[in-house]
């Protein structure tokens, strides 16, 4: 329901063949997250608030939640969509299982959303941004969605985030990180230096923009960019040791002058 409200065509067998889990009789958070991603689109979890949710509901979009109908100490898991409420009569409107309108007193909807962790998502277009953007959230989610996505449209997702937050170093990597996917050397340093620009301790854009210019011909330019290694028990020593090795190899051999992108 809520991947045809986000303009994505399919079928309920298909989907159901992507996240169901045979040993569970039911499917978990993670495979409705990556069948999202699956079909292009961003699982946005929303805060843990009704008033986060509410604000999506207002701009139209579904929000599929995770609700126990049973108690703490015996659950009963059950996903539902919130299509509406009506704050006149403090009900919540939803869809729910086989039935396309339920309503539920707020109340005692609420606590089987809190016995459920409060767990919420909207499915955002690459182009989208959520009524009540969280930064940590929305960027974990884009970086999520650009495992799995074509790079065009995580170029898109992330274009859009540094629209929104200039200032993001983070934001930065991630448009450089697709335009490196795309072979887009120019833009991908562009990126990568405004990243760097922002926070120039920012490792991984450091090591990702030697990598690019190297990848681009140009290692003799990469190797002062790559600047010094960081500790042995960092996740990036061993990649960032054998990039070093790679360009003093490129670069020994190679007549190239160092220069940076007319």
């Amino acid at each position: 329901m809520v991947l045809e409200a986000s303009g994505v065509e399919t079928d309920y067998s298909t989907v159901t063949s992507r996240v169901y889990v045979p040993g569970l009789e039911g499917s978990l958070q993670a495979e409705m997250t990556a069948t999202s991603r699956h079909f292009g689109r961003i699982a946005y979890p929303l805060a843990p608030e009704p008033a986060a949710l509410l604000a999506e509901i207002a701009a139209g979009r579904p929000v599929l939640v995770l609700l126990n109908l049973g108690l703490p100490s015996r659950p009963f898991w059950h996903y539902a969509v919130v299509i509406g409420y009506d704050p006149d009569n403090n009900r919540i409107l939803l869809r729910s299982g086989t039935e396309s309108r339920v309503e539920r007193k707020a109340r005692s909807w609420l606590r089987q959303w809190d016995w459920a962790g409060r767990w919420a998502i909207v499915l955002l277009r690459p182009s989208e941004w959520p009524v009540r953007p969280d930064r940590a959230r929305l960027l974990r989610a884009l970086a999520d969605f650009e495992d799995g996505a074509d790079p065009e449209s995580a170029r898109s997702s992330w274009q859009n985030a540094v629209d929104h937050w200039p200032d993001e170093p983070n934001a930065w990597l991630g448009l450089g990180n697709s335009a490196h996917a795309l072979a887009d050397w120019r833009a991908a340093e562009t990126a990568y230096r405004r990243a760097l620009a922002l926070a120039p301790t920012h490792l991984p854009a450091r090591f990702n923009l030697a990598s690019s210019l190297h990848e681009a011909g140009r290692s003799c330019a990469a190797l002062p960019e790559l600047g010094s290694a960081p500790p042995p028990d960092h996740p990036l020593y061993r990649d960032f040791t054998a990039l070093e090795r790679a360009l003093r190899d490129a670069c020994g051999a190679s007549s190239e002058r160092p220069q940076r992108w007319p």
